[in-house]
C-alpha cells in the first residue's frame, strides 16, 4: 500500500517543479545517549536504521538494542544491512518478532509475536536508564508508547516518529 505522499511523488512528470522543506522534528539521535531501546514495524525502521548506521560510522560507545517487528520474514526490510551493522557495531543487538509466520513461505526459526514487555525486559537490563525511539504505524506507536510507560519509562525518555499509510 502507498502512502499519499508516495502516490503523489509517482504522479509527478519531468520538469514538475516541488518546493521541498526540511528536515524538521526532533526524531534524532543524541551523541551523549548511553543506552538506546529502539522499537519499530515494517517501514519505520528506515529512520531508526539511519541512527544505527551513524552511530557505527561514528564508533559512538551507545548501546542499542533494536526491537524490529514485522508480518512475515520477507517482510524484513534492511536484513542484511542490519545484520552487518550488528556484525561491526559490538554496541547494536537486533532482535527480530514476526507476527504471521504462517503465511510465509520463508521458514522462520526465530521470535513469534508482537513486541511486549516479556521481550524487552529479557533483553534489556536497566530499562529506566534508557531513551526509547518508537517508529512504525501510528497504531502500532501509539500502543507501544503506552507499554514503554507501563515500564514506568518517563514520557521525556520517549522519542516517537509516525510512518502513516503502511497500516
Amino acid at each position: 500500500m502507498q502512502s499519499d505522499f508516495s502516490k503523489k511523488i509517482a504522479s509527478l512528470k519531468e520538469g514538475d517543479k516541488v518546493k521541498i522543506q526540511g528536515p524538521f522534528g526532533k526524531f534524532v539521535l543524541e551523541e551523549n545517549q548511553k543506552n538506546v531501546v529502539m522499537l519499530s514495524g515494517g517501514i519505520g525502521i528506515t529512520p531508526l536504521r539511519s541512527m544505527i548506521q551513524y552511530a557505527t560510522d561514528k564508533n559512538l560507545p551507545i548501546k542499542i538494542w533494536l526491537f524490529y517487528s514485522n508480518k512475515k520474514p520477507d517482510d524484513i526490510s534492511f536484513l542484511e544491512e542490519l545484520n552487518a551493522l550488528a556484525e561491526t557495531n559490538k554496541n547494536f543487538k537486533i532482535i527480530h518478532t514476526i507476527t504471521r509466520p504462517e503465511e510465509s513461505k520463508q521458514k522462520w526459526g526465530g521470535h513469534i509475536g508482537r513486541i511486549d514487555k516479556e521481550l524487552i525486559s529479557k533483553n534489556v537490563l536497566n530499562l529506566e536508564k534508557n531513551v526509547f525511539y518508537i517508529c512504525g504505524p501510528p497504531s502500532m506507536v501509539s500502543a507501544l508508547e503506552e507499554l514503554v510507560q507501563s515500564m514506568n519509562i518517563p514520557k521525556e525518555k520517549i522519542r516517537k516518529e509516525l510512518f502513516a499509510g503502511y497500516e
